[in-house]
């Protein structure tokens, strides 16, 4: 085996983040906040470079709200103009309805809504890039049905080839789901949109996730029954490349019907199947919440006809508020808010489920902060590759502010039991979103109420600090392996146990499978990687142990 006389060095390599980020969370890092003008309904997606999107509306005159967007560094500055970039200055309706923003594989941002640019509501999708350009020009893309007047709440999911699946609802009173899919260019790739669609139910809530090389399953909601709200059931089906459904009829998700205002969100498990994590009623007493994890495979098999129940206690009522997955897909994390039956008084909770169903957090779930009446709402966990950071609110408009809980994948609570304050200053906060950064920072963004309503964010290492960081790129050395040169342009792994032959998964931020390798023994391992600069979690198991490893690609 090479001798290594100076691996000391290798686990001191640091970063300097020119920082904007502040350390002060009564201020926090303001993304934007005009004075007079309320901004709103903030959306977030990190990049795989530790960047972040922040997309909101905002009242503009004889437009009623034109749509914005940012881009924050991973030191938290500003690569924009200091007020944003007007992506959408089309006219909107009074009301603002569900939209959807998420990234591409190239790291471009794909932001899909609604607007009155043609005297009805019409699907609007647009492409940007790093530096802000609009890829598909200042009209972007329309999408319309044309058995409808109108379109609603698009979703999007991209595809392992790049291409881009929207959908959305064409009527707001006879549902159906309408889908098509773009190039990364921004051109249809059918000749005309597909349907989920049917004369006696209604269908909505569309959600998807990655199958195959250019294939994706679709979560929905089927609503059946005459009186409101109706009754809600979860369907899924995969389709094809071409939009043609892969399996002879739609599953049915779950037995359990859920409420009629809750959207879930199909999470992918890398392996062509995904998560989800869904509200219900306690199977002992309908009245009360419940928060089920059902799993479905590439081929629509499901864990149980139900689902699993996410704890076993039956003195709260439950709610999911978000559902997370590792990198590599084997685990998913359930975030949930426990409330008393009376729901006076909350509290958040927390699960982690194999992919076999097992619950990995004890049949109860794991207290992440106790339930009282101060009154905790979580809204969403990132996974670093050392636990689970989940944001929550405290108190009740106007009087709310934020913090962050760490637990390990065991769900002990960490910073030395306690939380660590996001946002310190007392307001109503709205729209919460969490997502992992680079450094394995945590970014929150959300709508503050501060002032006239605006847009502010702030970032939390792994190890409980905000502001500005300066510390390793990554956890370098973990049980027998080391990670040599990080950043750096390919892959170098130091295997302190050079007998045992070893699989290497690499993945990234969001969890999707990039490559795979299988490496027979040896004490130094080189590999290149076809992936862009970015972040990337590197999974390594051997006979004995499995650890997990973040490298940053130049």
């Amino acid at each position: 085996m090479k001798k290594y006389l100076l691996i000391t060095t290798l686990l001191l390599i640091t970063s300097s983040l020119n920082a904007q980020w502040t350390s002060n969370v009564a201020l926090n890092t303001l993304v934007r906040d005009s004075s007079g003008i309320g901004e709103v309904t903030p959306l977030s997606a990190t990049t795989l470079n530790g960047s972040t999107y922040i997309s909101w509306f905002e009242p503009a005159s004889g437009v009623n709200y034109k749509l914005k967007m940012q881009r924050l560094g991973a030191d938290g500055v500003k690569q924009w103009q200091s007020d944003g970039i007007t992506v959408s200055a089309y006219p909107q309706n009074t009301a603002l309805f569900r939209y959807d923003l998420t990234t591409d594989l190239e790291g471009n941002a794909i932001v899909a809504f609604q607007d009155e640019r043609s005297g009805q509501l019409d699907i609007a999708v647009y492409k940007v890039d790093t530096a802000g350009n609009l890829v598909w020009g200042a009209a972007g893309v329309t999408l319309t049905d044309s058995l409808s007047t109108q379109g609603l709440a698009p979703t999007i999911g991209i595809t392992a080839s790049n291409n881009i699946i929207i959908a959305w609802n064409p009527n707001a009173t006879s549902k159906w789901i309408a889908f098509q899919k773009l190039t990364p260019s921004g051109s249809p790739m059918w000749s005309g949109i597909k349907r989920i669609t049917s004369t006696t139910v209604k269908y909505s809530r569309p959600t998807m996730v990655a199958a195959g090389s250019d294939d994706f399953t679709m979560l929905y909601a089927e609503e059946t029954g005459s009186g409101f709200p109706p009754t809600s059931k979860l369907y899924s089906q995969r389709f094809d490349q071409n939009g043609n459904a892969v399996w002879a009829s739609p599953v049915i998700v779950s037995s359990k019907t859920i409420p009629f205002f809750y959207f879930p969100k199909a999470m992918s498990d890398e392996n062509e199947g995904y998560y989800v994590a869904f509200n219900a009623s306690l199977n002992s007493n309908p009245s009360v919440g419940d928060v089920y994890v059902q799993h479905v495979n590439g081929n629509g098999a499901l864990w149980s006809t139900t689902g699993t129940p996410a704890s076993a206690l039956t003195n709260y009522q439950k709610f999911t508020a978000g559902i997370a997955v590792e990198p590599g897909g084997s685990h998913a994390i359930i975030t949930m808010k426990f409330t008393d039956l009376n729901q006076s008084q909350s509290g958040v909770y927390q699960q982690r489920i194999d992919s076999a169903g097992n619950l990995l957090m004890g049949s109860n779930a794991s207290q992440v902060v106790a339930v009282s009446a101060a009154y905790h709402d979580p809204y969403g966990s990132a996974v670093t590759p050392t636990g689970i950071i989940t944001g929550y609110v405290t108190g009740n408009p106007p009087n709310q502010t934020i913090s962050a809980a760490k637990t390990d994948y065991n769900g002990v609570v960490q910073w030395n039991g306690n939380s660590v304050t996001i946002c310190s200053t007392v307001s109503a906060k709205d729209d919460g979103a969490v997502g992992l950064s680079r450094n394995n920072q945590v970014v929150f963004v959300w709508q503050d109420e501060r002032s006239s309503g605006g847009i502010y964010a702030q970032n939390i290492s792994d190890s409980g600090v905000t502001g500005p960081q300066t510390s390793t790129i990554n956890e370098l050395t973990s049980g027998n392996f080391i990670l040599s040169g990080n950043p750096s342009t390919d892959l170098n792994i130091i295997n302190l146990s050079n007998s045992q032959n070893i699989h290497i998964r690499i993945c990234d931020i969001e969890g999707k499978l990039i490559q795979e390798y299988e490496w027979k023994s040896g004490d130094e391992i080189r590999l290149q990687p076809k992936c862009i600069s970015g972040i990337y979690f590197v999974t390594l198991t051997n006979i004995s142990i499995t650890k997990t490893l973040t490298w940053v690609k130049e």
